[in-house]
């Protein structure tokens, strides 16, 4: 099953600029899970692993991230707060919310192992 996260900040390395983009990627999600990464009409390919970290906007009020083909998610209220805030300053815009409910980003970004 493919994962799809539609507004992303990937990080590749500290000395440049994240890329934002569409990412995709055949769960579960493991080190060495190919991350599909589509921006500025360009298509990018690359092991979980190498992708520093990646930063999305799951919903209204939770941030998901991706750092060593590991994913956590953020849901404390100023833990968000902060990271709306800082990805706005970023990017000059904030980030697109990929889901409607908490239960469709926890099932999209994480999945059990089978």
């Amino acid at each position: 099953m493919v994962a799809t996260i539609k507004d992303a900040m990937v990080f590749l390395n500290k000395d440049s600029d994240p890329i934002i983009g569409v990412v995709s990627y055949e769960k579960p999600l493991r080190s060495n899970t190919l991350l599909t990464i589509r921006a500025n009409g360009r298509t990018l390919t690359m092991l979980s692993k190498q992708a520093k970290m990646l930063i999305c906007k799951l919903t209204s009020n939770a941030f998901g991230f991706i750092v060593n083909g590991h994913t956590y998610l953020v849901t404390d209220n100023n833990d968000f707060n902060y990271l709306n805030k800082s990805t706005k300053r970023m990017l000059g815009r904030e980030l697109k919310t990929c889901f409607a409910d908490a239960r469709s980003a926890k099932n999209e970004l994480i999945q059990e192992n089978a």
